[in-house]
């Protein structure tokens, strides 16, 4: 079965929900079956998005893709630097053996 790839919003909703649960003296087992994920699923959730606001959570996945981007941005920048020293290497080195 696929998994399913939760939002940020969703994820602070179903741990909202799930801390309702628990305060009613349900346990973690319970909690997690109520929301529908593993007990893993929620200690992960929590670990990362607990004590989170909504507009906080989607701020944070904004800031997460943007640093992928950036990285990818700057990988591309130091292979276009690399590429430009291997150019011109090479004309320096055509241009000290002299015309044939």
């Amino acid at each position: 079965m696929p998994s399913k790839k939760h939002r940020p919003e969703e994820i602070i909703g179903k741990l909202r929900e799930a801390e309702v649960v628990l305060a009613q003296g349900a346990t973690t087992a319970e909690a997690c079956r109520r929301i529908a994920v593993s007990e893993q699923t929620y200690y992960r959730w929590r670990k990362e998005y607990g004590g989170l606001k909504t507009d906080q959570a989607r701020r944070m996945a904004l800031l997460q893709r943007l640093a992928a981007v950036t990285g990818r941005l700057s990988l591309c920048a130091d292979q276009a630097a690399a590429a430009k020293w291997w150019l011109s290497m090479s004309m320096a080195s055509v241009s000290a053996e002299g015309p044939m």
